[in-house]
């Protein structure tokens, strides 16, 4: 977990946003804060989301610990960047339009790196630059079934294909989807070099 500091573009308000599993978080008080509305606002409209099926809690809430003034530590529910983004469809914040962006070029930088020097760096040496993300993901009472996977997409400045590889049972994604990933890339590329048809 990483925090990352957000300071809107007038300068006046910071935000320290966590980054983990891959998207930002923040939480009723700071998208409070970022929106400008109030936090019962907030929580209305996330309670709202939920209700009304647009997105499933699970997969978008976590509970970080957070330190406050005093050193006492509490448990704070966050939101990711799914419902940061559809929070701000219902409140229509023009801070909320150029958080998503801010927030899409972080996790695309992240994306970089992990394909540059991290564990999808066999996509390197390639006539066309990939990013993506890699891991592995364990199921069921046997703490040994590891599935590898990778997301990612092609070029990396103007994607014209996105990829997901998941192997059940297989380890470390680097290891084991990135290759796969790699021949899928490679098929596509070389079928549209083969058609005559130019780059992007």
């Amino acid at each position: 977990m990483n925090i990352i500091m957000y300071t809107t573009e007038e300068g006046i308000t910071k935000i320290e946003v966590t980054f983990d599993h891959d998207t930002v978080w923040l939480s009723i008080d700071q998208m409070a804060e970022l929106f400008q509305r109030d936090k019962s606002v907030i929580g209305k409209h996330v309670r709202n989301i939920f209700k009304e099926g647009e997105l499933v809690k699970e997969e978008v809430w976590a509970k970080f610990a957070y330190t406050a003034s005093g050193g006492k530590v509490y448990q704070v529910d966050f939101y990711n960047l799914d419902v940061i983004i559809s929070v701000d469809y219902r409140v229509k914040s023009l801070r909320g339009t150029q958080f998503r962006i801010w927030a899409t070029s972080i996790l695309k930088e992240y994306m970089k790196e992990t394909a540059v020097s991290g564990t999808a760096s066999k996509l390197n040496g390639m006539s066309y630059q990939a990013y993506g993300k890699t891991g592995s993901a364990e199921f069921g009472n046997n703490k040994g079934d590891s599935h590898a996977w990778f997301t990612g997409y092609a070029p990396a400045e103007n994607p014209e294909v996105c990829v997901t590889v998941i192997m059940e049972g297989a380890g470390s994604g680097g290891d084991y989807a990135v290759p796969i990933a790699r021949r899928i890339f490679d098929a596509y590329f070389n079928e549209k070099n083969a058609s005559g048809e130019p780059e992007g």
